[in-house]
């Protein structure tokens, strides 16, 4: 096998078409099938399922894409230490986001980082967990999360810290508890709607309510979808313990009320996530070095 192969076999996964792949390889299609004959036939064995409409990998197909991808990395890290790729190939950078960094932190920064340098951002979008396989799988170079697990590969640098609330419907009842004074135990007597189990949130609210002795919640849904759980509090199902950045736009238009915790606020880290064994491109540092000093001691 060689490399051309196994880019052909590469883009075919990626597109699910051998003509988009010949298309994007500017080869034409009996050579890009031609590859693929070959591939088979050297493995002995069959890597893709072929219908008039699609094209899906087999599960040895599946096992040898995850090899590939690595493969291909490593040529690409390897003509970019020797500055060899071109510009487009350079500046591409793969970043995998939890759903806050991902839709309250990355459309922030992305466009102040985008007026002064020429890069392309793929952003792939998981719970916490799900990014944190990612930076595993090496399948992005690095990766923005709301928890950190313990493996001696990665290694979690926090850049933000996130404030944690308690988020009720914007009726009499939560406004009264706000005007005389609250409980958090008392008020967290409430329905709950909870993340998913992926969720950082979810894990880190966990330890910290372990902390305040707090257990036993009434949840009555679990949801995976940050506006699906705020639309679901302003119409009264109940209440959630969310990020403060996630739920600024309704609290200014008075359609949900937080309530921080007693005598001292709860925070969390946001991480950035990376793999050891994975080589980080020049672009890739470029951009942590910005999130570093466009973060620095910045909390909400």
């Amino acid at each position: 096998m060689n490399l051309k192969q196994l880019e052909s076999f590469a883009y075919i996964i990626e597109t699910r078409s051998f003509s988009q792949a010949a298309s994007k390889l500017y080869l034409t299609q009996p050579t890009i099938s031609s590859h693929i004959a070959l591939l088979e036939k050297e493995l002995n064995s069959q890597l893709l399922i072929r219908t008039t409409k699609d094209v899906t990998p087999t599960e040895d197909g599946k096992k040898l894409y995850t090899y590939v991808k690595e493969i291909l990395r490593i040529q690409k890290n390897i003509l970019e230490e020797f500055k060899v790729l071109n510009e487009d190939e350079k500046n591409v950078i793969t970043i995998g986001a939890s759903s806050i960094p991902e839709q309250y932190i990355l459309p922030e920064i992305l466009p102040k980082y985008l007026k002064k340098n020429k890069i392309e951002f793929k952003i792939l979008q998981g719970d916490s967990s799900a990014v944190i396989d990612k930076i595993i799988n090496k399948e992005a170079e690095i990766g923005f999360v709301g928890t950190k697990v313990e493996n001696s590969n990665l290694i979690f640098e926090p850049f933000f810290k996130d404030k944690l609330v308690v988020v009720t419907p914007a009726t009499e009842k939560y406004l009264k508890m706000k005007e005389n004074g609250y409980s958090i135990k008392e008020l967290l007597k409430e329905p709950i709607i909870m993340r998913e189990e992926g969720s950082g949130t979810r894990k880190e609210i966990k330890e910290h309510l372990k902390q305040l002795h707090i257990s036993n919640l009434n949840v009555v849904a679990t949801l995976n979808s940050i506006e699906a759980i705020k639309k679901s509090i302003q119409n009264n199902m109940g209440i959630s313990i969310m990020s403060n950045l996630s739920v600024n736009d309704y609290v200014k238009d008075n359609r949900l009320l937080v309530f921080d915790f007693d005598n001292e606020n709860m925070y969390r880290n946001l991480y950035i996530v990376r793999n050891k064994k994975m080589y980080m491109s020049n672009a890739c540092h470029k951009f942590i070095k910005f999130m570093r000093e466009s973060y620095k001691e910045i909390s909400y």
